[in-house]
């Protein structure tokens, strides 16, 4: 289970990857990312976060709000160090026009407007902002997906 130890009234965040990351920007990231997450706060009360890379393609960013609240600014700096890891390694983290498709083991880049090609196949659900949702749902049928957010 992903952030075992974090409530199950969490928040997270999402970042895709327009490109596979290659070892030495995993290890830059988890870098990057383990220096701000130590003194990531929000109203000078520090935050319980941690993160993950999956698939060498998302990076999730969890915040456990039994101990503080996440607040705007707090959000925006998370975004912002977001920014500046894309831009040191030549990564766009924000384009939501294309997604991550899964069948067995099988990844595939493709348009969100092509998904509907790909039904029998699973996408990664980066709108998910709750850790519960996120272990339980964030790999999910393209079918059910388009269900859901299909207008």
């Amino acid at each position: 289970m992903f952030f075992e130890s974090f409530s199950s009234d969490s928040k997270v965040w999402i970042f895709q990857s327009n490109r596979n990351f290659t070892y030495q920007e995993i290890d830059f990231i988890q870098s990057e990312l383990t220096l701000f997450l130590s003194h990531w706060n929000a109203h000078g009360k520090d935050l319980l976060a941690d993160f993950l890379i999956i698939e060498n393609n998302f990076i999730v960013v969890a915040v456990d709000e039994t101990k503080s609240l996440v607040s705007g600014c707090s959000i925006d700096k998370l975004v912002h160090q977001i920014k500046k890891i894309g831009i040191d390694l030549k990564i766009n983290f924000f384009n939501r026009l294309s997604v991550l498709i899964k069948k067995d083991d099988e990844l595939k880049r493709i348009q969100f407007s092509d998904l509907k090609d790909y039904e029998d196949w699973s996408i990664f659900n980066t709108s998910i902002t709750e850790i519960i949702v996120f272990r339980n749902s964030f790999l999910e049928p393209v079918k059910s997906y388009l269900q859901t957010y299909s207008c």
